[in-house]
């Protein structure tokens, strides 16, 4: 590796453009962003942990007694090393070809054009991290484990388990879709009887657009919204909006869309993945349901002279450089060591198996 041609451009810009970038992604509205906290690992190790902070009552005791104590919360712990994220992309000769013209043909009248094209790789590479991250996620959040092997990634795969108790799992009294089925008292009957059962509250039921699409058919939802089983309102799908109202009146939780796929590099080509289980619904307790773990780069460590270092988010090492051997390209790459790690004291409820 050695330093970009255009390194006088990149130390002028770089730092701004990665700032933009950030400012882009938080806009997108990634769900890593929203419901998990940041977290730096000395170790380099995760831990998913998970206590048991039920609220206990205070005992009541004579005037001058010794205090009794209390039982702390209970915590299970599932932890493993946290993996490496990496991607690159090089820019051909034909494009340093047209990026060189631009730059012949003035260099200040065509600056925001060249900016763009020069920079355009690294914000690949960046958003590259935060599709993996929330593709993994999606995976995490709707089956309790996520991995990356040869059907969505290049080089070695990795599997990790977040220790999703069994207990807290529930499968529907008949498949979502046939007849028969009823959609809110399946949830009501299992995930919100459990979580009062264990002293807590759900507050939010995460699914795609299909599976709600069940609940806003079903008659019990539907009569939540229209009291009156009779209205013409009846004949049609409740809409979320009115539905959460009365969701959270009644039950204490609301429903949130996971929308989007996620696009990833597999061997060479762009495809686009969905990392959210098909039929299944994730209740947690709390807003923030992990941490967003990261752990040091040896290369951040020790960086090579030269080369156009910037960090986004405090732990994505982005880097623009050019090399000779086998080719001349100038190259731009992102690595981070980073995992979304959930606490295991989410529901999940599968529509399409019964108990």
């Amino acid at each position: 590796m050695e330093q970009s041609k255009y390194k006088g451009l990149i130390d002028l810009w770089m730092e701004a453009f990665v700032l933009q970038f950030e400012e882009e992604a938080q806009q997108k509205g990634y769900l890593q962003d929203r419901i998990l906290d940041k977290e730096y690992s000395v170790t380099g190790e995760w831990a998913s942990l998970t206590e048991d902070n039920s609220n206990v009552m205070a005992y009541v005791v004579d005037m001058d007694s010794p205090f009794p104590r209390i039982a702390q919360g209970a915590a299970t712990v599932t932890k493993g090393e946290i993996p490496k994220i990496a991607s690159e992309l090089y820019f051909s000769e034909k494009d340093l070809t047209n990026l060189n013209t631009l730059i012949a043909l003035g260099l200040d009248r065509n600056q925001n054009q060249i900016l763009q094209k020069l920079f355009k790789p690294l914000k690949a590479c960046y958003l590259s991290q935060k599709e993996r991250l929330e593709y993994m996620l999606k995976q995490a959040l709707s089956t309790g484990s996520a991995y990356a092997d040869t059907t969505n990634n290049t080089g070695a795969g990795i599997a990790v388990d977040f220790g999703f108790k069994a207990e807290n799992k529930f499968n529907a009294s008949v498949v979502w879709g046939q007849p028969g089925a009823k959609p809110l008292k399946d949830l009501t009957d299992t995930v919100v009887a459990k979580a009062q059962a264990d002293g807590v509250k759900v507050t939010k039921a995460y699914m795609q657009q299909d599976v709600f699409n069940f609940i806003a058919n079903d008659d019990q939802a539907k009569a939540l919204v229209y009291p009156d089983v009779n209205s013409v309102q009846m004949q049609f799908a409740t809409p979320l909006d009115r539905l959460n109202v009365a969701l959270l009146a009644q039950f204490g939780f609301v429903i949130e869309i996971v929308e989007g796929k996620s696009n990833l590099i597999v061997n060479g080509k762009k495809v686009v993945l969905d990392g959210w289980k098909k039929g299944m619904i994730s209740f947690v307790t709390e807003e923030k349901v992990g941490a967003l773990v990261w752990a040091d780069l040896a290369e951040n460590l020790d960086r090579v002279d030269g080369i156009n270092y910037q960090e986004a988010e405090g732990f994505i090492l982005l880097r623009k450089y050019k090399t000779v051997t086998p080719n001349y390209a100038e190259y731009d790459s992102s690595q981070s060591r980073s995992l979304c790690v959930l606490k295991n004291n989410i529901y999940l409820f599968d529509t399409t198996a019964t108990a």
